[in-house]
């Protein structure tokens, strides 16, 4: 209890953010079960391989959403008005961190495998795979340290350090992949393609740049709470809702691609005009019909205007789409 009392404690910091943390966590956990159920009625052709990822991690993440529940039950609930359940908190705080780590590894894992379809760039890849390790294994650290020091104050008052390096690496981890396959994407679009094309890219790489954006917001929280209010919970309320933050963005990648394939499919449509022309959803131009061309003439050229008008975005649909 000594110990206790020597602990600087602002009871709303402390335990305002683990609620507001289990709060926000829970909302997206329901998010996220959404938004798998979309995924699982809306793609039922997709390969094992991306439907067992999908898979894993929501039931990642239903794990972790058990894990927040009973920290916050037994901080909240059980020893409601005792700080010393501070100096010890529940073990499941430990299965919590090993579930973010694995959830954040596999969807930056997914990121840059997409980033390979694209690049096949295996140095890039290499090179953005070990950041993503370091990241990852600078958290798994921060989890041994939390069984070697279960005082949750005097953890992020000593620690702290720790938790900065990890959020560094990892944000940089993110932005990294969301600005190469931006890059990617562009290369892509400055090497031709029609309006209808470029759109296509264009929406692609907006949502690289949110996804990354996105996770690295929370991750940047975490780091900065840490360093700067080390007394308090704050930086636990980021983490609590990093995770989702992955997951979340995980499967608006793969549910996004039914906009994309409405894209897609709007650009390989064909219409013939009255006046002996090809026009496509690309806003193709015009082929003149000469006198002496035939019935079969005309469907090959009708062929070649749409594929090599199409040939960029169809690339872009499936290369994001087959895991």
């Amino acid at each position: 209890m000594s110990l206790a009392n020597k602990m600087p404690l602002n009871v709303d910091a402390v335990f305002g953010s683990l609620m507001v943390g289990y709060t926000a966590a829970s909302m997206l956990f329901g998010v996220l079960t959404v938004q798998y159920y979309l995924y699982y009625v809306s793609f039922p052709s997709d390969g094992k391989w991306t439907k067992s990822l999908a898979l894993i991690v929501w039931l990642l993440e239903f794990g972790h959403q058990i894990s927040i529940s009973h920290i916050a039950y037994v901080v909240m609930v059980s020893n409601y008005g005792d700080p010393r359940i501070l100096l010890s908190c529940p073990g499941s705080i430990h299965t919590l961190a090993l579930f973010a780590c694995v959830v954040s590894f596999i969807v930056r894992g997914f990121y840059i495998y997409r980033l390979w379809k694209f690049s096949h760039s295996w140095i890039l890849v290499i090179f953005l795979f070990l950041l993503s390790c370091a990241g990852t294994g600078l958290y798994m650290v921060n989890t041994v340290l939390g069984f070697i020091e279960p005082n949750l104050i005097l953890y992020g008052q000593r620690y702290s350090r720790y938790i900065i390096a990890a959020g560094a690496v990892s944000a940089s981890a993110d932005v990294s992949v969301s600005l190469a396959m931006c890059w990617v994407l562009y290369g892509r679009k400055q090497g031709g393609g029609t309006a209808s094309t470029i759109r296509v890219v264009d929406k692609l790489i907006l949502w690289t740049f949110e996804t990354g954006i996105f996770t690295s917001i929370f991750i940047v929280g975490v780091a900065i709470s840490s360093g700067v209010s080390k007394d308090s919970f704050i930086w636990i309320a980021f983490w609590f809702v990093t995770c989702r933050a992955y997951s979340n963005s995980f499967f608006a990648v793969l549910n996004g691609r039914a906009s994309l394939r409405a894209l897609n499919a709007n650009s390989h449509s064909v219409h013939t005009s009255g006046h002996g022309q090809v026009s496509s959803g690309f806003a193709s131009p015009n082929v003149p019909v000469s006198g002496g061309l035939s019935s079969g003439k005309l469907d090959i050229e009708m062929s070649k205007v749409v594929h090599i008008h199409s040939d960029l975005a169809h690339d872009m649909y499936r290369g994001g789409a087959k895991f």
